[in-house]
This record gives C-alpha cells, structure tokens and sequence, in this order.
C-alpha cells in the first residue's frame, strides 16, 4: 500500500503551495514523473528546508521524498523522511502504514508493528492486515490469525488478508482451512499476489497429498520464476509423485 504514487497530478501540492514554491513544485513532480528521482529528491527537499513551507506542503514534499528513495533502493532515506513527515501529520493513518511497510521491508518488523498498530488504534482497520503480516514474520501466528479473522468478517474480498490468513492456517496445521482461503485469495484475482498464491497452492496441495494439482500450481510457479531453482527442485519431486 503505497502511499504516495510517482504518477500524482501537480494539483497534489499546489493547491496548498504559495506562488513562491509553486514553480519548484512542478518541476520536482515533472521530474519524479519521468523517473528522474534524484534530481527529485533535490528539488522536494530545497522545498522541505525552506523557511516559508508550510507544513502540509513540507510533509507532501517529505512524502515525495520518500517514495523516490524506496523506487532507488534507498531504504534508510525513505524511513527517515516519513518519520519526518509524520511529525508534521501525526494523525495521518496512511503515513503510519506506509512508514511501517517500509521498516518491515528493511527488515524491523517489530518497530515495523507498532506503526500498524498505532494506524489501528486511530480507527483505520485497513491496517489489519499489515498487523497480521508482521505478526506472521514474528511468527506470532495465532495473534495473526486472530487480527485477519477480525478483518476479513467484515472485508472477505481482501486478496492479501485471504493470503495471510490461509498463511497462518497452515503454520497452525490446518491445511484444509488454509486452502480455502488460498482459494479465496485466486478468486480475487488480485495481480500483485499471484504468483506467491500459485507457489502456496503447490504447498497446500502437497501437503494434502493432492499431486496432480500441486505439480499444476508448481509447474505454473516455476514457468514464471525459472530462476528459483529451490521451486525447480521441489517441482521435480512433485512431477515423480505424480507419475507413481
């Protein structure tokens, strides 16, 4: 859930800009627009340091900032401008859940988790499933399981809430509930999961036994993914229980 998108009109930041800003603004968002994110960066923190910025437009330039350090690989750089954006935004729920991906992503899914919970206690329970996410990387996956139920009540057509959730049925060893939520998430349709969904499928389907479909899912995995070669190997062991 990012964000703030590279693809923002200017109206964004303009319309909260003097006209002293507003020329600087639009070259900054013309250059994040065309992936020129250093340059970006440059222009949006001159914005950030200047005297006369007001706060809203000093947090939407951090924000800026941010997203063109995350799109460069920078990840410390982006932690910092939204920690620094969220000081001028406190109540922002979104910034909280975009602060917290980015510190799971660096590898602090516990300060990653305080953030989630924090957007949570603010009344925003999109935040959910971020929280049961990072209790799964914690392993904490009874808590998960318990955050997505609470989800997914009110919000079944969440893709990555089904996933997760089928993720912790799994670790809890009941791989038939997994597999319907697994199937739930397919349904979806939603694109950024489907791939890991057709490598969690072979699991599931493995794990239950059910060769045919398990070699189906892998094999598919596998045609996207010829690199991995750990999915190579298991797919090789899948095919020969097939054809026993």
């Amino acid at each position: 859930m990012s964000m703030v998108a590279c693809g923002l009109g200017l109206c964004l930041l303009l319309s909260a800009c003097g006209k002293a800003n507003k020329d600087t603004l639009s070259a900054a968002i013309r250059e994040i627009n065309a992936g020129n994110y250093y340059a970006a960066i440059d222009q949006f923190t001159a914005i950030a340091e200047d005297k006369e910025t007001d706060a809203a437009t000093r947090c939407d330039a951090l924000l800026y900032i941010a997203e063109a350090d995350l799109m460069l690989e920078q990840d410390d750089e982006a932690i910092a401008a939204y920690e620094e954006a969220l000081q001028y935004d406190e109540d922002n729920t979104e910034l909280m859940i975009a602060l917290g991906e980015a510190l799971q992503k660096n590898g602090k899914t516990q300060d990653a988790l305080e953030y989630y919970e924090r957007a949570v206690s603010y009344g925003d329970e999109e935040a959910l499933p971020f929280v049961g996410a990072a209790y799964i990387d914690t392993d904490c996956f009874a808590e998960a399981e318990s955050v997505l139920l609470r989800y997914i009540e009110k919000n079944p057509m969440n893709a990555a809430a089904n996933y997760y959730l089928s993720k912790c049925c799994y670790a809890l060893g009941k791989t038939e509930a997994a597999l319907v939520y697994a199937e739930n998430a397919v349904q979806l349709g939603d694109a950024a999961y489907n791939d890991i969904l057709l490598y969690h499928m072979a699991v599931l389907y493995e794990d239950l036994g059910q060769w045919d479909k398990a070699s189906a899912y892998m094999g598919a995995y596998v045609q996207a993914h010829p690199e991995d070669e750990k999915a190579k190997t298991e797919y090789t062991f899948i095919t020969t229980r097939v054809q026993q």
